[in-house]
């Protein structure tokens, strides 16, 4: 068996904290953390929209709403978002794996979606800066 130098048995380490990840879906059920990403971020763009008077989605980019009267809520709400897809995926990687999926192409597919969220969030914090906290934006923002 592996031990680590405190003794505990490497896979009773692991045990735990798999269940530290189950614990979120003990309080809430998985798909009402996608419906609450969903819904934020919904209503953070409509925000974002309503709040930027002269905003053309034809000939501007979907950043500038960060800059209007409802910047920061706009920004909060893609940070939110971000953070509460993550066990979105989770659990949607979970019920894939009960059916007769592939294996390589579920983790590939849980895998990009949170490389998504982690880009979300840092779309969301990287805003209006310097030269190099655009780059990181862009970059961020391309990844989504």
């Amino acid at each position: 068996m592996l031990n680590d130098s405190s003794g505990y048995n490497c896979f009773t380490i692991l045990k735990k904290k798999v269940y530290f990840f189950k614990k979120p879906f003990n309080l809430i059920p998985g798909s009402v953390y996608g419906l609450l990403s969903f819904g934020i971020s919904l209503f953070t763009h409509l925000l974002g929209v309503l709040l930027y008077p002269d905003y053309d989605i034809i000939n501007m980019a979907i950043s500038f709403l960060g800059d209007g009267y409802g910047g920061t809520i706009y920004r909060l709400g893609l940070i939110i978002t971000g953070i509460i897809g993550i066990p979105f995926f989770f659990y949607m990687g979970k019920s894939f794996n009960n059916d007769n999926s592939i294996e390589p192409i579920r983790k590939i597919a849980l895998i990009g979606s949170i490389i998504y969220c982690i880009s979300l969030i840092s779309v969301g914090y990287f805003w209006k800066g310097n030269y190099m906290v655009s780059f990181i934006h862009g970059f961020f923002a391309f990844i989504c």
